[in-house]
């Protein structure tokens, strides 16, 4: 039986996208370095901010990227507006009756941000970001929120959107599904029938 439900956050809980390569697009261009979006887009798969302006601006130094990164932090305000709720995420307070709820992302603290942004941050109970554990596919946040859910990975469903989020999944033993930024809610519940019958 199903106990308990980890997701990730952007691309599952979010439509963060376009606001993510604006972003990246900006700051690449202040600091002299030319990205195209469908390049940036490619680079946002699995990587941690530092790893992806690496990937993009060769070159860049270690200062350009806290710099960078700094700006990035500056403008998650402007962000957060242009982030868009799936239907996953406004299900959230319903599966939160049935299910233990956690996020596992490859963001930082703007991941308790998000959460909070959209009034969703008291029904997980656990939060674990590349801030404390390595960044997906490794496994260790994924294990680190089951131990904190006190739920086993045989119990537990870990919902994602790419092959990075896959691996990870699996490298945990947990059962792992990626959904479409837009799946509707009848689409995710009866996911979610499937694996309990």
């Amino acid at each position: 039986m199903l106990k308990a439900i980890l997701f990730d956050i952007d691309g599952v809980l979010i439509d963060s996208k376009d606001s993510i390569i604006t972003m990246f697009v900006e700051v690449l261009g202040s600091g002299g370095y030319a990205a195209a979006r469908d390049e940036i887009e490619k680079a946002l798969v699995g990587h941690t901010t530092a790893q992806i302006l690496k990937n993009l601006a060769t070159g860049i130094t270690q200062v350009e990227v806290a710099r960078m990164q700094s700006m990035m932090s500056a403008r998650l305000p402007k962000s957060l507006t242009e982030f868009r709720p799936t239907a996953i995420l406004e299900a959230i307070p319903q599966l939160s009756k049935t299910y233990l709820i956690a996020a596992v992302s490859n963001r930082r603290k703007s991941s308790h941000a998000i959460l909070e942004h959209f009034g969703v941050r008291k029904y997980f109970g656990s939060i674990k970001t590349a801030d404390d554990y390595l960044p997906k596919p490794a496994p260790d946040m994924i294990r680190a929120a089951l131990k904190e859910l006190g739920a086993s990975p045989f119990e537990s469903l870990f919902i994602g959107d790419n092959e990075v989020d896959l691996e990870a999944g699996r490298a945990a033993n947990v059962k792992t599904k990626l959904v479409a930024t837009d799946i509707t809610k009848t689409e995710f519940f009866a996911l979610l029938a499937n694996l309990e019958n």
